[in-house]
């Protein structure tokens, strides 16, 4: 469903969308956000409406599948039984980077293209999806010029109630308040 297609029934104003997501939807939010524009990745026709955001909130989001496994965490994140395997149709990541590679946000950005303001919120004892990830985007779209903010939440692992304080929402409020 599009959000902005039925906005009067969820009574919202269509020209201020922020897109916020946790972890494998964190990942989600980002390549909603900056994609709008691409019909590769759009299966859905949506009659004229745009799928536009004003901002974009990752929550402790992966940002390259290829180089998860290059920081400490819980579980493999290349096997083909993995999430990000299963993500990529059920194939080792490393062994099929042509499948990897549309799903590395980094790939889909570029100084050329305006994207919104990003907010980035990350535990640095995440054992999950490395915080690495995020310092790899937030690096990525500095050296792009584009408009991120990136928060370290120090010792929080990956979710909990960390993400949910009173400061952490009120940085989330204030990015969704100035439009992202």
């Amino acid at each position: 469903m599009n959000v902005r297609k039925n906005a009067g029934q969820f009574n919202i104003d269509p020209e201020q969308i922020v897109i916020w997501g946790d972890s494998s939807g964190g990942h989600t939010a980002v390549m909603t956000g900056i994609t709008p524009q691409d019909k590769t990745l759009d299966t859905d026709v949506y009659n004229g409406f745009s799928c536009e955001v004003k901002g974009i909130i990752d929550y402790y989001g992966p940002a390259d599948i290829t180089r998860m496994n290059e920081a400490h965490s819980t579980m493999d994140h290349a096997g083909a039984d993995s999430p990000e395997g299963l993500l990529i149709g059920g194939l080792s990541v490393l062994v099929n980077p042509e499948q990897a590679e549309p799903t590395i946000i980094m790939n889909h950005i570029s100084q050329e293209v305006d994207i919104p303001p990003i907010l980035i919120i990350h535990g640095n004892k995440d054992r999950l999806v490395p915080f690495e990830q995020s310092v790899l985007l937030y690096n990525d779209l500095k050296q792009k010029g584009k408009d991120v903010e990136f928060y370290k939440i120090e010792g929080a692992d990956h979710g909990g109630p960390d993400f949910w304080s009173d400061d952490v929402l009120g940085i989330v409020q204030d990015f969704i308040i100035r439009g992202g």
